[in-house]
């Protein structure tokens, strides 16, 4: 923690156009936050620093995109922090942090997240020993009333292995999807790990089904009681009011379209990720036996087509 100190002291908010070279790098942190870096016990990820050469060249190539874009900022861009901390083969240290436009790095991003190195320092399902792990009780991310807990031994090694390799699978475009379920994985002295998991998680959510934890993973009619979808500019005319009067308002005034399709509901619920506000439409989502309507986003270049011709007509 002393030397993430003295590293921000000296580094952290000088800006100079310093990438160092591959050859001089022995290992690099990168996260979104420095804190990821303090002496937390709670942290799972006991070393968090990259040693893959063509991990680290991509983490080089980020830091080179951001530079090349910091010039180009202005106070109201949507930013991201991005903190990196190399260790050099000198001894030496470089600590930077940037906030940064995420679309302009979404390239570099994208493909330092395919790197398995890359998760498996970032990730804490990677720092999960199966064996140590007491019970995993799995939430669901829309809907209150259907949480369950797995218990058996070997169901968990399973269950944390085929969580694992979904984690490997999946995209930077994935890591924005809304969850289906969030993993909580309860492991010796009362300590958490957490996992996440989304629809493109095939092989997990047949494996439940499987093994009888769930029926259908599917989001139909049966379980969603309303699903509206909007412009973003109709939806933010209806705010700061409540979702649920701004739906009402909606269908009232017949401005966007009411989703009852089963197919075209799991079409769209695949696709929805959480930033509505930068989203091009608006998602409105009541699940049975919910009090409250939650609000999502998408995207027009992930939208179904029966929405871009229904809301662009």
């Amino acid at each position: 923690m002393i030397l993430v100190g003295i590293g921000i002291r000296f580094d952290l908010f000088n800006y100079e156009k310093k990438v160092p070279d591959m050859a001089d790098v022995e290992t690099v942190h990168v996260s979104d936050t420095f804190y990821s870096l303090t002496d937390n016990p709670e942290n799972l990820i006991k070393d968090p620093f990259i040693n893959d050469p063509k991990t680290i060249q991509a983490v080089l190539d980020l830091h080179k995109e951001i530079l090349d874009h910091q010039a180009h900022y202005t106070q109201s861009d949507k930013k991201t922090q991005v903190f990196l901390y190399y260790k050099l083969k000198n001894g030496h240290k470089l600590v930077r942090n940037y906030w940064v436009n995420t679309e302009d790095i979404d390239a570099e991003y994208a493909s330092l997240y395919k790197m398995k190195n890359y998760k498996e320092k970032t990730e804490q399902i990677y720092s999960v020993n199966s064996n140590k792990v007491d019970k995993i009780t799995i939430y669901s991310e829309m809907s209150n009333n259907s949480d369950f807990t797995i218990s058996d031994p070997a169901e968990i090694r399973e269950a944390i292995e085929i969580i694992k390799e979904g984690t490997y699978q999946e995209s930077f475009e994935d890591r924005r999807k809304v969850n289906l379920y969030n993993v909580e994985l309860l492991l010796p002295d009362g300590m958490y790990a957490h996992a996440d998991v989304k629809y493109t998680n095939k092989k997990f959510l047949s494996w439940l089904k499987e093994k009888g934890y769930v029926e259908d993973t599917k989001a139909t009619k049966s379980n969603i009681e309303l699903m509206y979808v909007t412009a973003q500019a109709d939806f933010n005319d209806g705010l700061p009011q409540p979702i649920e009067q701004t739906v009402s308002d909606l269908k009232e005034e017949n401005i966007g379209i009411e989703v009852k399709d089963p197919e075209q509901i799991e079409s769209l619920m695949t696709r929805l990720v959480y930033d509505y506000e930068e989203s091009d439409y608006a998602v409105m989502i009541k699940h049975k036996n919910e009090g409250n309507v939650q609000a999502f986003g998408l995207q027009k270049k992930d939208a179904p087509s029966f929405i871009k011709e229904k809301l662009e007509e």
